[in-house]
């Protein structure tokens, strides 16, 4: 399966709340729902630098590549 073409669940399965990152897990992050405390497992989105996940559920760079970028400002 190619996860580029994943969409990512942002929005909780149970109460349709918005969630927010707790941790990154290889190509997955864990979210919780800030309205019933629900957790799930949904799919990374891909940095554009490295091509690897990136740890978040919305588009940019993962933290290494992040922390090259404002090394070189």
């Amino acid at each position: 399966m190619n996860i580029q073409n994943v969409k990512p669940v942002t929005k909780c399965p149970r109460c349709k709340g918005d969630g927010f990152v707790i941790a990154p897990r290889e190509n997955l992050v864990m979210l919780e729902c800030e309205e019933c405390a629900h957790m799930w497992l949904t799919h990374s989105k891909i940095c554009p630098d490295c091509k690897q996940p990136n740890g978040y559920f919305v588009d940019g760079p993962c933290r290494p590549c992040y922390s090259v970028r404002k090394q070189l400002l």
